[in-house]
């Protein structure tokens, strides 16, 4: 103890087991903590000395057995040549229970938050004795968010640089044995593990990497450097990962890139495409599912047998941060992993997950960085066709599982049109509209040309140099392009992908005489695989009967057929005044045709006789056959 002028008041040592932990000044005395440890046992004591540095009281607690186990004659060998620690429990070279794995998917089951896990989860009873995997120096002891999160690191080396050591999380805090500074051996206790639910704890170790002599947590310095999986040994992982379908009846899925809730069609892909798998693995005997370690995938042509894109690495689960916060992993998650509403991530304390994981947000290499969101496969650097597109599935054991699944590649105009042939009767001088519908249903532009070809009419005399072609059923020699009566528009359009062209048919007779008329509408685009279509076109042109315009029965042209026609025509036969109208119905017969009610093509007064009864209820009227009104005469034609 030093007074204010730097001099020494009174001063104390301890014995080679003995540590000092803490120093308070309370009530003119000074309190201390003190820590005693041998290689079996640890206790607390706490001694308060007065100022002059007497000892006045001196309280031990109870004492823990901290003796470690015998060590393994040999921890096995490690994954990727990463240097071998031991299973920080007892025993050392038996695989615990993996609960969530390093850069694992982490969610609450709902799609709006995610990140990826920090290191490696093995759950242990509840007080489970925790040990130092490696020698070193003790760089931290804290807790980031109350008594659950106590935790410590051990660096190998100690220096104010920069330094790698193995961290362990959610100890008991009363329970940890070391402190800052404090030097550590291979397999030494450390402490317990805190209970995480009722009836299990869990530790939470991950290699991280610091500078300082005190590495602190809040400096963002606090990284992480590999997955801890890869240093633990273990031959009792011997399953491979297993695919799980996406969608019902499709192993993978296959969404624009960049895109959330949009799902393509695997008979249909087409543009810059994000590759998504679901697949799950168990680390060793672990009921907790587990994504896949490392990813492959390659793409073949069905029709060439050619590997078009080559094995590439999709992911592995062994990326480096230089930063350690869930905040600042969340967008990492969905560099990984698909999120959104329909692949919803589950919450990580399910035992069986989701994990959708996603194949073309990397180039190729093991790094992890954000900008590769923006990959993808591009779909229009190949022809289109059949594909197979194979993913391979490791984990970190090297079992590995192959899955495939045939795609269609599809980045092409398609044009659809209804091809049935038009046939149309129009009386002579008669104009009529239909229309032809053709749409793009393919995914760059679709250009369309249309023309209207007209043939030769019949040649009902039997002329040798017009023939009938059997294919099409048409006059085929020789086409003439007239425009005389079949027009069609717009002659060409473009139209973008999804888009419809409504183009109007006119057939036009207003030139024609009577007879047959053939044509055709021809079709041409940048379609590959339907360059070229045709509708038929067959019109048949008649002539009306007399141009006899009038209402049957209406005999005083009032425009209706009522009583006082048939009074008019009593009057007529008597002697009054003859109808107002006429017509000539068969040439050179002009008479009363408006009078002849009973299709006699006579007027007379049997027509009077059939009006009385028509209006007591008997037969409508019936005009003459050969000239009906107008209107009827058309319909009847038509009809024919």
């Amino acid at each position: 103890m030093y007074s204010f002028d730097g001099a020494v008041i009174f001063s104390d040592s301890l014995d080679e087991n003995l540590s000092f932990r803490d120093l308070k000044y309370h009530n003119d005395n000074i309190a201390t903590g003190v820590h005693f440890r041998d290689d079996e046992y640890s206790k607390g004591i706490i001694r308060i000395y007065n100022p002059t540095g007497g000892i006045i009281y001196e309280s031990e607690n109870e004492s823990k057995y901290i003796k470690s186990p015998s060590p393994p004659e040999n921890i096995g060998n490690s994954l990727l040549d990463y240097d071998p620690v031991p299973w920080p429990f007892a025993p050392f070279d038996s695989m615990c229970t993996v609960w969530n794995h390093y850069e694992q998917h982490m969610s609450y089951g709902t799609s709006d938050w995610s990140y990826l896990h920090q290191g490696l989860d093995m759950i242990t009873p509840i007080n489970e004795p925790t040990y130092a995997v490696e020698s070193g120096i003790v760089k931290c002891v804290l807790t980031i968010g109350g008594d659950s999160h106590w935790r410590l690191a051990i660096s190998p080396r100690q220096n104010s640089g920069w330094s790698s050591g193995w961290l362990y999380a959610h100890l008991v805090q009363n329970s940890i044995q070391v402190d800052v500074g404090d030097t550590v051996d291979i397999y030494d206790y450390l402490g317990d593990i805190i209970y995480w639910v009722e009836d299990w704890g869990h530790i939470h170790f991950v290699e991280i990497t610091d500078s300082g002599l005190v590495w602190q947590y809040f400096d963002n310095e606090w990284g992480i450097n590999f997955n801890p999986l890869l240093a633990l040994p273990s031959s009792e992982d011997i399953f491979p990962p297993i695919f799980d379908n996406i969608f019902p009846g499709q192993k993978f899925a296959f969404s624009p890139n960049q895109t959330d809730m949009q799902y393509l069609d695997p008979d249909h892909l087409t543009g810059d495409i994000d590759i998504i798998v679901k697949i799950r693995d168990y680390v060793g005997t672990s009921p907790w599912q587990q994504p896949a370690y490392e990813l492959y995938y390659w793409v073949e042509s069905i029709a060439t047998g050619d590997t078009v894109y080559p094995r590439t690495l999709a992911q592995i689960l062994n990326h480096s941060y230089d930063f350690y916060s869930s905040d600042l992993y969340e967008p990492y998650a969905t560099l990984l992993y698909k999120r959104d509403s329909l692949l919803v991530p589950s919450n990580w304390m399910d035992t069986v997950r989701n994990y959708y994981h996603i194949l073309t947000n990397n180039n190729g290499d093991s790094l992890a960085e954000l900008s590769e969101s923006q990959l993808s496969f591009h779909t229009a650097d190949y022809p289109d066709g059949l594909y197979r597109i194979s993913v391979e599935a490791c984990d970190a054991y090297d079992n590995c599982t192959l899955e495939s699944m045939e795609v269609i590649f599809q980045n092409s105009p398609d044009i659809s049109f209804d091809p049935s042939p038009i046939r149309d009767t129009l009386i002579r001088g008669e104009t009529e509209y239909r229309y032809l519908t053709i749409k793009n249903n393919g995914t760059v532009d679709l250009t369309v040309e249309l023309e209207a070809v007209e043939f030769n009419p019949v040649d009902k005399s039997g002329d040798s140099d017009i023939r009938v072609d059997t294919e099409k059923g048409n006059i085929s020699e020789p086409p003439i392009i007239l425009n005389n009566w079949l027009f069609i528009s717009p002659a060409a359009d473009t139209l973008p992908p999804g888009d419809s062209l409504i183009a109007i048919i006119a057939l036009d007779a207003t030139t024609l005489s009577e007879g047959n008329y053939i044509g055709e509408i021809d079709i041409t685009s940048n379609d590959p695989d339907t360059p070229a279509g045709t509708v038929p076109v067959n019109l048949t042109v008649i002539t009306s009967g007399p141009e006899c315009n009038y209402v049957v029965g209406d005999v005083n042209s009032s425009g209706a057929y009522d009583g006082p026609d048939v009074t008019y025509s009593v009057n007529y036969f008597k002697g009054g005044p003859a109808p107002p109208y006429s017509c000539e119905c068969t040439p050179g017969n002009i008479w009363h045709v408006s009078g002849d009610v009973n299709a006699s093509c006579s007027y007379n007064g049997l027509d009077v006789t059939y009006g009385v009864a028509y209006f007591k209820g008997g037969a409508g009227p019936m005009p003459c056959a050969d000239c009906p009104p107008i209107e009827l005469s058309r319909k009847m034609i038509l009809i024919k």
